[in-house]
């Protein structure tokens, strides 16, 4: 036996491994191991066991203000089984227990995932089997206490933006809402915002494009804050030094004129 320690571990987040010794199997992390990982987050409303059949894994979470992952892997011999038309096979998962994210609690009983995407009336026969049954119980705490709400739109326009990236200034449509948020129940809670959407043909690499991209903002802050975060955004999906190949050269070119001006 032997146990592993990440070597930055702190009070924040880390994780140790212990590991048992295993002749049949050389490769670390097919060995029978326990793993607790944690990570500082509030999140009070949460506990979960999850059988994972593909990863061979039990794994117990559970938080208050720490997020902790208690797993288990290739060390039980039971796990969940998936059923598959003609049988079963070992890669299924299954859920049991509370999340709470915000104002949502959802409640799990041997939840599988992926029954989701069907009605109760239109699910495949193989899904009601008892291996695989599950419910799911969603409880929206924001409805029921807050009580309803709505958007109402102050401002909405459509214009184009120059965005200077380090090679060439870029054409970009931004999509700018001014918005009021309204509270039926509680009016104290209403309040003003700004969402921004861009949208343009910059690239970060050679075959691939930056989708649409949301901001929003306080009522109080200023626009170019949003300008500033979509810069940053496409700086940072970008290749490191990458620079389109239709502005390489002008952008080389750019950079030895001004080494030589600072030269002198």
């Amino acid at each position: 036996m032997f146990v592993r320690k990440n070597l930055d571990n702190n009070i924040k987040t880390g994780r140790i491994t212990c590991f048992f010794k295993n002749n049949k199997d050389r490769v670390l992390h097919r060995l029978p191991h326990i793993s607790l990982e944690w990570l500082l987050k509030f999140a009070p409303l949460n506990f979960n066991i999850s059988f994972d059949g593909v990863e061979r894994s039990y794994i117990f979470k559970f938080w208050f203000i720490w997020v902790f992952y208690l797993s288990f892997e290739n060390i039980f011999k039971y796990y969940p089984k998936e059923c598959v038309n003609s049988g079963y096979l070992n890669s299924a998962t299954r859920n049991i227990g509370i999340n709470q994210y915000d104002f949502y609690i959802k409640i799990y009983f041997w939840h599988d995932g992926e029954c989701d995407d069907y009605d109760k009336n239109t699910r495949p026969k193989f899904f009601k089997d008892k291996k695989i049954f599950y419910k799911r119980v969603d409880l929206n705490l924001k409805d029921k206490i807050i009580g309803p709400y709505c958007y109402h739109t102050i401002e909405e326009d459509d214009f184009v933006h120059s965005l200077q990236l380090p090679e060439h200034k870029y054409k970009v449509k931004v999509h700018y809402r001014y918005w009021h948020l309204k509270y039926k129940r509680f009016p104290f809670l209403n309040r003003k915002g700004k969402s921004i959407m861009f949208k343009s043909k910059i690239k970060i690499s050679e075959n691939c494009k930056l989708g649409p991209f949301w901001v929003t903002l306080k009522d109080n802050q200023d626009i170019t804050i949003a300008y500033n975060n979509y810069l940053k955004q496409i700086l940072k999906h970008r290749m490191p030094n990458w620079i389109p190949l239709k502005y390489k050269k002008e952008y080389y070119r750019k950079l030895k004129l001004e080494r030589i001006l600072s030269d002198k």
